[in-house]
């Protein structure tokens, strides 16, 4: 957060004429990716989420002054830094279990994929973590995620998958998420 904060002011003390679209494609060049760099290998409580959304929130509103931080995401077409984590959450999932990346992840015992589907869909095995804090473990997390999903976005099918996911978060940001409640940003 320090480096992104850090970023975001050389930005605005170096160009301060620039319109909606520049100052947008600068936060999703520059900004954005120092905030998320390896999201997938770390994981975000919820008083690490309030700090990365303090940055957003603070960014945002340099876009768009007058308006709510809700209002100013959804003009902006960006999703809430809990959300977006939890996006690139199941499309790295997605990528690993398609063998997109040259590793063994059969190997990992974690990760089990389901022959049989029951009524909720599941597509995972469901395995209990051994401590609290392996809850936090990427392959806790991304599985357990996935199973939630809805059978209609059909995750074992690669193809436009981000797409799909994205339609269901932006779907969820606008009818279920409330940024004051933490309980709604998962």
């Amino acid at each position: 957060c320090k480096k992104a904060n850090n970023i975001f002011h050389m930005i605005r003390r170096n160009s301060p004429y620039l319109t909606v679209s520049a100052k947008l494609n600068l936060y999703k060049s520059m900004i954005l990716p120092v905030l998320l760099y390896g999201s997938v290998c770390w994981y975000a409580n919820v008083s690490n989420t309030r700090v990365l959304e303090a940055v957003q929130k603070r960014i945002t509103k340099w876009i768009f002054f007058d308006e709510d931080y809700t209002v100013r995401l959804k003009r902006l077409n960006l999703l809430p830094l809990s959300l977006y984590i939890q996006l690139q959450d199941l499309v790295t999932l997605s990528k690993i279990i398609s063998d997109d990346y040259d590793f063994c992840w059969q190997s990992m015992a974690i990760v089990k994929i389901s022959s049989v589907e029951t009524r909720q869909h599941n597509i995972f095995a469901n395995v209990r973590p051994h401590k609290k804090i392996c809850e936090q473990n990427f392959w806790f997390r991304a599985p357990r995620l996935a199973d939630l999903l809805p059978a209609k976005i059909a995750f074992k099918k690669k193809t436009g998958l981000k797409n799909r996911l994205l339609k269901l978060f932006w779907d969820y940001f606008t009818n279920g998420y409330i940024l004051h409640l933490s309980c709604s940003w998962k």
